[in-house]
């Protein structure tokens, strides 16, 4: 069996953000973002929060335990990336967060039980850091482009925030953690040997 470098990102596809930043609006401004708003694009440029209100939105609920506690996971994330590497494939999160909220975030996977490596660009680009892998999946269609042509299959997670845009043929849209294990189905018949687990 061909193992397989599978790579993913980890807040908006392990980690719901669109409700942690719904709750820290709330907590911290007193404003309501609704799931589908959950992004800069409608935030900032829609008036709701301004850019230094989102900054800081984005340092607490990656950056104080208080808020990353309350984090919850994308249903399938943990069971599916743990089926992932019992079935003897590799598997790794590739972050823009710093190496300070990426602390956070591997304290958080291993408190569900998932020990996942996690690497960290600290904001950059994601290129270097996803080169030999075979698939990628992340929720930021920016993060996605600039994979093309170093990663073969590259999947945008789907959420109301960037259902409608609209994406360049080399990347596809996957919208859950079950649409990913039977899209990795898919390549084993392509001439990737993947058990369906």
């Amino acid at each position: 069996m061909k193992k397989l470098n599978l790579g993913f990102d980890f807040d908006g596809v392990f980690t719901d953000c669109s409700k942690l930043k719904s709750y820290a609006a709330r907590t911290l401004y007193n404003k309501e973002i609704p799931p589908e708003q959950c992004n800069w694009q409608h935030i900032v440029n829609g008036g709701i929060l301004t850019a230094e209100q989102y900054r800081e939105l984005q340092r607490q609920i990656y950056g104080e335990r208080a808020f990353v506690s309350r984090t919850e996971a994308v249903p399938g994330a943990i069971s599916y990336a743990q089926r992932f590497q019992q079935a003897g494939h590799n598997v790794k999160i590739v972050t823009a967060r710093t190496d300070e909220w990426a602390y956070l975030a591997r304290e958080w996977l291993l408190e569900r039980g998932a020990h996942i490596p996690l690497t960290a660009t600290r904001r950059r680009d994601k290129t270097e850091a996803c080169k030999g892998l075979d698939l990628f999946v992340d929720d930021d269609l920016d993060k996605l482009i600039p994979l093309i042509g170093t990663v073969k299959h590259l999947y945008l997670f789907s959420w109301p925030c960037n259902q409608n845009t609209p994406l360049p043929r080399e990347i596809q849209r996957v919208r859950s953690w079950y649409d990913i294990h039977t899209t990795i189905g898919v390549l084993s018949a392509l001439g990737y040997s993947y058990p369906l687990i």
